[in-house]
C-alpha cells in the first residue's frame, strides 16, 4: 500500500517542465539601452488542470523593474508568450559575451507557493555606435542579400553585424520595432498576422527605413503593407547578363555577369526613380509617413562587388570585403538613423508639462492687502514714535513688521499648496504625416499628487500607447509593468511621492479620424493658406517655419492665414509682439529646443505649427484627477501651384539656400555646414557661391525684382557681390559692407532663375594682411518677386 501511494502521489514539476526554453530576445533579436524590444518564452503546463499564470522577466542590472505577461493554459499544453521589455542598462554580462543577463520567473498568483519555475538567460545587445542597425528578412540563406546589406553597413563605416528575423517572432506591437533603423525584405511572401503587419506599418510611418528587393518579394505583401501608397505594377521579368545603371551620381560603367541577374520591370507612378536600367526603374523610393520605402528591382549581386583589402587590425594579411558600387552609394542617404526624425527629447516636454502645474497661491488682491497693512503699520508706528520723540525704535520695528508680513505670506502660501488636487499635465508634439491620416506623437506627462499613491494598476491603458515613467522615485520598491494584451497594460506599485512631480515619456503612431493638413499658395502679397484641423478643436497660436526663416501669422475664424512678403521673424523669435505671457514664454522655450538644436535639424521642410487641445488620452489614471493637456501640431505645408501669368512675391523664409560649387565650379563649400545649418569661420580668402532654391509651386518664374540680405563679419577684408550669366560671374553694382548686414536690391541687376528654380549669387571675401584673422558669414536670405510662366 505504501508503495502504491508513493507511485500515485503527484510529483512537483521541475523548472524544466514549466519553462523548457527559458527566456530569449525576440522580435528584432537584440536589446538597446533605453529602447523597447521583445522577449519570448515557451511555457508548458505539465499538470492535469488549467493554469492562470504570470511570466515575469527582469534585467539583472535593474532588478526593481519587472515586465510581466499574463497567460492561460489548458491542461497538458504549451504556449509561446512574447511581450515588450525595455532595458535601462545593457552592460555586457561577461567579458567576450555581447549580451545582457535576464531572469524569468513563472508565477501562479493564486497558489500558496506562487513560484513555479525560474530560468536565467542572455539577450544580444546592440550599442549606439553601431547605428544605423540593420535587420534582414529573407528566404533560406542567401549570401547575396546579406552581401548587399553588409556592403551598405561597410560604406557607412559600421560593423557588418546583421540581425536575421523570422515571421513567427516579429513584434505585434509598434514599440517592439523601436531599436531598429533599417529593415531589408528579400522574402517572397512574409506570413505576418494582422497585429504584426500593423506594427510594422506604424514603425515605417514613425520613421523606419524599409528596403525591399522587389525582384524577390510578392507584390501582394507590399499591397497589404502600404495600402493605397503601393501604386506599382509588375510588367514582366527579365534576366540581364550585361547592363549599366543610368542616373544617380553619374552614368555607371557597364557590368557583365556570367550568371544572369534577375530584374523585375515595374510601372511605378508617384515614386521617385534614382537609377534606371534600359529605361526601367532600377531603384526608386517614396515617403511613407515620416519613414522611407526603397525598392531595388535588380538582383543584389548588381549592387556590390567582392574586393580584397588590407586588414586594418593586421596589416600583414588581406581580407575580402563587400564593396558598394557607386549606384549603391547613391542610396546611403535613404538608410540613416530613424531616431533623428524625433523632433525633440522628452526632457524639455516634461519640463513644460511640469511648469503648467502650479501651486494655488494667494491672489494679487490678498497680497496687496497684506503689503498695504505693512505700509500703514510702518506709517502709524513712525507717527506715534515721532509724537513721543522715540524715532530710534524704527530701527527694529520696521524689520519686525517686514518679517511678520513675510511669515503671513508664507503661512497662507503653504496652506494653499495643499489644495492642489491630483493633477496630470501632458505636452505632446504631433507630427502629421504627408498623407494627412496619421499623427506621430512624442510627448511627456507630469503627475502631481498631494498625497502618496502606490496602489496596484494606478496607471493603465486599454487601447495602445505606452508610458515610461522616470524611475527616480521607484528604485526602493518593485515596479511591475503588466501586459494583458497587445494594447492593454498597467503599471503596478507605481509610487507617487507626496508633493513631488512624477514625469514620464510616451510616443505613438495614431490614426486620425479626419485628415489634418495645411495648404499654401503664393500671390502678389506673399502667401495665403488654410488649415484643416481634423479632429482637433480650437487653434490657439500658429508659427510657420520655412526653409530659411519663421513667420507668426494670425488665424481668422475660418482658419485661414496670410504671410506677408516682409513678415519673416528675426532669429530665435517665433512669436509676434514684444510682451509675452508666462504661457507664451514657456512655448518659446519649446520652439527654441525644437528649431535650434544643431544635432537634430527640424523641421526639414516647410511646416506649420499650431497649439491645440489634446484628444482624449490612451491611458487612464485610477484615481479622480484634473487633466491639463496641450498638443503642438506639426503640419507639413502643401503648396498649391500659382496660376500662370500671376505675379508672386516669395518671402525669404521660403527660399532655401546652400553653399555650392556654382556654375563655374570654383565656389567654396567648406564655410557652411548644411547638416547643422551653421556658417563656419575661415581664415582664407574665398569665393562663396550661394544657390537659392525657389519653391516649385511658382516655377517657371520670370524674376523682375528681389532683395538679397547679407550679414558678414570680415573686418579688414574686401567683400564683393556677383550674379551669374550662364557660367560667367558678373559683379553687382551694389557694394557689400564687410561688417554687419547689407541689403542689395536686385531689381536692376538682371538676376534670373534657372528652369529648376535655382538663383546663383556669390560673395568674394578678399585676403587679410594678417594670416590668422578670421571672417564669417552670419546670415543670408533672398526675397524674390516676378511672374509665373506657362507650364508644360
Amino acid at each position: 500500500m505504501l508503495l502504491v501511494a508513493w507511485t500515485t502521489a503527484p510529483v512537483a514539476a521541475a523548472d524544466e517542465d514549466w519553462l523548457p526554453g527559458g527566456v530569449a530576445v525576440s522580435g528584432i533579436n537584440f536589446v538597446r539601452q533605453d529602447h523597447w524590444s521583445t522577449c519570448r518564452s515557451q511555457i508548458r503546463n505539465p499538470e492535469d488542470e488549467e493554469a492562470e499564470l504570470l511570466l515575469s522577466v527582469t534585467f539583472k542590472q535593474t532588478p526593481f523593474v519587472q515586465f510581466t505577461g499574463s497567460v492561460w493554459l489548458p491542461p497538458r499544453s504549451r504556449r509561446t508568450v512574447q511581450f515588450p521589455v525595455r532595458a535601462q542598462k545593457v552592460k555586457a554580462a561577461r567579458s567576450g559575451v555581447d549580451a545582457v543577463e535576464v531572469q524569468a520567473l513563472l508565477l501562479a498568483p493564486g497558489r500558496p507557493t506562487p513560484r513555479l519555475a525560474r530560468k536565467d538567460g542572455l539577450m544580444a545587445r546592440e550599442g549606439e555606435k553601431s547605428r544605423p542597425t540593420t535587420a534582414v528578412m529573407e528566404d533560406g540563406d542567401d549570401n547575396w542579400n546579406a552581401g548587399a546589406a553588409t556592403a551598405v553597413r561597410l560604406a557607412l563605416d559600421k560593423p557588418r553585424r546583421l540581425f536575421y528575423l523570422r515571421d513567427s517572432t516579429l513584434p505585434d506591437h509598434q514599440i517592439g520595432w523601436e531599436g531598429l533603423d533599417t529593415l531589408v525584405v528579400a522574402r517572397h511572401r512574409p506570413h505576418l498576422g494582422g497585429a504584426q503587419l500593423e506594427a510594422l506599418r506604424r514603425w515605417i510611418l514613425s520613421g523606419g527605413r524599409l528596403w525591399v528587393m522587389a525582384e524577390q518579394v510578392d507584390p501582394s505583401f507590399l499591397a497589404r503593407l502600404l495600402g493605397n501608397d503601393w501604386t506599382c505594377r509588375a510588367v514582366d521579368r527579365v534576366e540581364l547578363s550585361e547592363f549599366r545603371f543610368d542616373g544617380g551620381s553619374g552614368r555607371g560603367r557597364t557590368l557583365a555577369f556570367e550568371d544572369p541577374i534577375e530584374m523585375v520591370r515595374l510601372y511605378a507612378p508617384q515614386w521617385t526613380v534614382l537609377h534606371e536600367v534600359r529605361g526601367w526603374p532600377a531603384s526608386l523610393h517614396r515617403r511613407f509617413g515620416l519613414g522611407r520605402v526603397l525598392l531595388t528591382t535588380v538582383g543584389p549581386r548588381a549592387w556590390y562587388a567582392d574586393k580584397w583589402v588590407v586588414d586594418r587590425k593586421k596589416k600583414s594579411r588581406r581580407i575580402r570585403v563587400k564593396q558598394a558600387r557607386p549606384s549603391l552609394l547613391d542610396l546611403l542617404p535613404l538608410m540613416g538613423r530613424r531616431d533623428m526624425d524625433r523632433p525633440i527629447e522628452a526632457a524639455p516636454l516634461a519640463e513644460f508639462a511640469s511648469d503648467r502645474i502650479g501651486y494655488q497661491t494667494l491672489g494679487r488682491s490678498g497680497v496687496g492687502w497684506i503689503l498695504g497693512l505693512y505700509v500703514v503699520g510702518i506709517g502709524v508706528a513712525g507717527f506715534m514714535l515721532m509724537a513721543v520723540r522715540r524715532l530710534e525704535h524704527t530701527a527694529w520695528i520696521g524689520p519686525a513688521l517686514a518679517v511678520l508680513a513675510s511669515l503671513t505670506l508664507i503661512w497662507i502660501g503653504t496652506g494653499h499648496q495643499g489644495k492642489v488636487p491630483l493633477t496630470v499635465s501632458e505636452a505632446r508634439i504631433a507630427q502629421i504625416t504627408p498623407q494627412r491620416n496619421h499623427a506621430i506623437v512624442h510627448g511627456a506627462l507630469a503627475i502631481y499628487s498631494p498625497q502618496k499613491h502606490d496602489e496596484k494598476g494606478l496607471l493603465s491603458a486599454e487601447r495602445g500607447g505606452i508610458i515610461w515613467p522616470n524611475l527616480r522615485y521607484q528604485s526602493a520598491e518593485l515596479l511591475r509593468l503588466q501586459w494583458d494584451d497587445v494594447d492593454r497594460w498597467s503599471w503596478g506599485n507605481l509610487a507617487l511621492p507626496p508633493g513631488a512631480m512624477l514625469t514620464g515619456e510616451f510616443h505613438s503612431c495614431d490614426a486620425l479620424a479626419k485628415p489634418v493638413g495645411a495648404d499654401v499658395q503664393f500671390g502678389p502679397d506673399g502667401a495665403r493658406g488654410t488649415i484643416e484641423p481634423g479632429p482637433f478643436g480650437q487653434i490657439d497660436e500658429v508659427v510657420v517655419v520655412g526653409r530659411n526663416g519663421a513667420f507668426a501669422p494670425s488665424i481668422s475664424p475660418e482658419r485661414s492665414f496670410t504671410i506677408g512678403a516682409t513678415g519673416t521673424l528675426t532669429r530665435s523669435q517665433y512669436q509676434a509682439g514684444t510682451t509675452l505671457s508666462h504661457l507664451q514664454r514657456q512655448r518659446l522655450d519649446v520652439y527654441r529646443q525644437l528649431f535650434e538644436d544643431p544635432k537634430r535639424p527640424f523641421p526639414t521642410e516647410p511646416t506649420l505649427f499650431a497649439w491645440v487641445e489634446s484628444l482624449d488620452p490612451d491611458y487612464a489614471l485610477k484615481r479622480s484627477h484634473e487633466r491639463l493637456s496641450t498638443t503642438l501640431l506639426a503640419i507639413p505645408l502643401r503648396f498649391r501651384p500659382t496660376p500662370a501669368g500671376q505675379r508672386v512675391s516669395v518671402p525669404d523664409g521660403f527660399v532655401a539656400f546652400s553653399a555650392d560649387r556654382g556654375p563655374g565650379g570654383d565656389g567654396s563649400t567648406t564655410v557652411y555646414d548644411p547638416r547643422q545649418r551653421k556658417w563656419i569661420q575661415s581664415r582664407d580668402a574665398s569665393l562663396v557661391v550661394l544657390r537659392f532654391s525657389l519653391p516649385a509651386s511658382v516655377l517657371p518664374l520670370k524674376m523682375d525684382g528681389g532683395l538679397w540680405m547679407v550679414d558678414v563679419d570680415a573686418p579688414g577684408r574686401t567683400v564683393e557681390a556677383f550674379r551669374y550669366a550662364g557660367s560667367e560671374r558678373v559683379p553687382l553694382k551694389a557694394g557689400v559692407r564687410s561688417i554687419g548686414p547689407t541689403e542689395i536690391d536686385l531689381a536692376s541687376e538682371s538676376v534670373s532663375a534657372d528652369d529648376d528654380g535655382s538663383v546663383y549669387l556669390a560673395l568674394r571675401i578678399g585676403p587679410h594682411p594678417e594670416m590668422t584673422a578670421k571672417w564669417q558669414i552670419n546670415d543670408v536670405s533672398l526675397r524674390v518677386s516676378g511672374t509665373v510662366g506657362e507650364r508644360d
